[in-house]
């Protein structure tokens, strides 16, 4: 995960958002990383275009699965602190918060 992609997670962290508005920034910041990996494609950094793509799929899927009120979702809330945010933690599987 690159330097960028950590700061963001921690200003949506600290910002505890309700949810509608922690699914209007994951869209921007997926919007955003989509911007910069063609930034990164144009100066022939495939490598790095692919990190930002990775990171914008990831917090597609993370709203996806918030509004499809999958189980993940929910328990990512809770643990993060009474349904704001998210916290970052590894799983095994789909998707990890």
């Amino acid at each position: 995960m690159d330097v960028e992609a950590i700061i963001i997670e921690a200003v949506q962290r600290s910002l505890n958002l309700d949810p509608e508005e922690e699914l209007e920034t994951r869209l921007e910041i997926a919007k955003h990383m989509v911007q910069r990996a063609k930034e990164e494609l144009e100066r022939g950094d495939a490598v790095q275009a692919s990190e930002k793509l990775y990171k914008a799929v990831e917090e597609c899927i993370k709203v996806l699965a918030c509004l499809h009120d999958i189980e993940e979702c929910k328990r990512a809330r809770e643990e993060a602190g009474g349904g704001h945010g998210f916290q970052r933690r590894r799983l095994g599987g789909f998707p990890s918060y």
